[in-house]
């Protein structure tokens, strides 16, 4: 996701990226009255029970008013009164297209059955190491040879399959391609995911049925949200349609149940964060209680922990929403934090920008905080997704002012 003031235009080419840079002390959590101190020790960051519930427990389905003592309310919008506040997607079922080709896969068996072997990492000379005890990180590149001067490596699943993009999209010579890749995440590793008779493509979820989320841009520069589900495409777009010029509507995650998190743009540009049912084709808008006037969902798991980021009183914040909390996550300068990705275990990555203007990765848990900065002399490091494994991806940017895509583990 984008680092900018007003962050939900992802279709334009990504510019030299603010990432955020060191850990700088203490990270209020808004709603809760708790302080996030950066963590220096192992605290099972990742493992069962981090997500967050009203007693330590796991929420419950759907959504409803949060109640308790310093614990703002969460509601979504009711869309007519329709059960669950969810919307039907009119003809989105009749709107599959199927790929037509070979390239993708073809079948749902090609993405993603064969087991996830980590010994294939095993050996030393793959990683790279940075820093000390809890923020000691081992790191590997992940590169389409596309175009390696621009990659972004934007979730991974359970299976060790990543997907991303190449392409910064500044040009027609560099147009935003998509992509997934298995182990051992080499030239040969890639295969080419792009939405049929696109010009530009963003892959940015996967889920461990192989389920793709991301967006794709037509010729007129509309953008659209899309799903790969079984080997067909369909195209996404919220009943609402967005008023912005062009529209803009994007999915940037999805999780193992088929619930995918996306946003569309109004008028004004400002973003409205949404749900999107991918067995059933209907949508659930989300709001917070903030008074926000841009919010942008970037991730959902199966408990229905929400995250995503949004514009209050001028400054970004990164969020985390469920049936029983809802939570502010600032972290460094307090101007930009964004929350990209969450875990089934509740965990929280994204980045912040620091008191200098640099940006960071981050792991949240439990309050607690892991920053993320990639080795190679890199200028800015941005997270973007995990897995239950508390394997990490991202994307940074390198000292010749090229972006690359990672993969992390602590």
């Amino acid at each position: 996701m984008s680092n900018e003031t007003n962050p939900s235009a992802r279709h334009r080419p990504w510019p030299r990226r603010r990432i955020l840079g060191s850990v700088l002390g203490l990270a209020v959590v808004v709603g809760t009255g708790a302080v996030a101190e950066a963590s220096s020790y192992g605290d099972g960051f990742l493992r069962p029970g981090a997500v967050i519930g009203a007693n330590g427990t796991a929420p419950t389905q759907g959504y409803g008013t949060a109640h308790g003592t310093g614990v703002p309310s969460f509601t979504p919008y009711q869309n007519g009164g329709t059960q669950n506040g969810w919307t039907q997607n009119g003809g989105t079922q009749n709107g599959w297209t199927q790929n037509g080709g070979t390239q993708n896969g073809g079948t749902q068996n090609s993405w993603g059955n064969n087991p996830w072997m980590p010994s294939e990492h095993a050996a030393g000379n793959m990683w790279t190491w940075t820093g000390k005890g809890a923020n000691r990180w081992g790191f590997q590149p992940v590169v389409n040879p596309g175009d390696p001067t621009f990659n972004q490596a934007l979730s991974i699943n359970n299976r060790g399959v990543i997907v991303g993009y190449f392409g910064s999209g500044e040009d027609d010579a560099h147009p935003n391609k998509g992509w997934w890749a298995r182990t051992p995440y080499g030239q040969q590793s890639f295969r080419d995911v792009n939405y049929p008779g696109s010009t530009q493509t963003q892959v940015i979820g996967i889920n461990d049925d192989g389920t793709v989320v991301g967006f794709y841009v037509e010729a007129d520069k509309s953008t659209h949200g899309f799903v790969r589900w079984q080997g067909h495409y369909s195209s996404v777009d919220f009943p609402q349609s967005s008023t912005s010029q062009p529209p803009v509507n994007q999915l940037l995650g999805i999780s193992r149940n088929g619930l995918a998190a996306g946003f569309y743009n109004d008028a004004a540009g400002n973003a409205h964060g949404y749900l999107f049912n991918v067995r059933t084709h209907r949508f659930a808008p989300i709001q917070l209680p903030w008074g926000a006037t841009s919010v942008t969902v970037t991730g959902v798991n199966d408990d229905g922990t929400v995250v995503g980021f949004a514009v209050v009183r001028k400054v970004t914040v990164a969020f985390l929403v469920n049936r029983h909390t809802a939570q502010v996550i600032k972290l460094g300068n307090g101007k930009n934090t964004q929350a990209l990705g969450v875990n089934r275990w509740g965990a929280v990555v994204g980045s912040f920008e620091d008191g200098a203007g640099m940006t960071h990765g981050f792991v949240w848990s439990k309050g607690r905080v892991r920053t993320v900065d990639a080795p190679w002399h890199a200028k800015s490091t941005v997270v973007n997704g995990l897995n239950d494994a508390g394997w990490i991806v991202g994307f940074f940017e390198d000292s010749t002012g090229n972006t690359k895509g990672f993969l992390a583990r602590s």
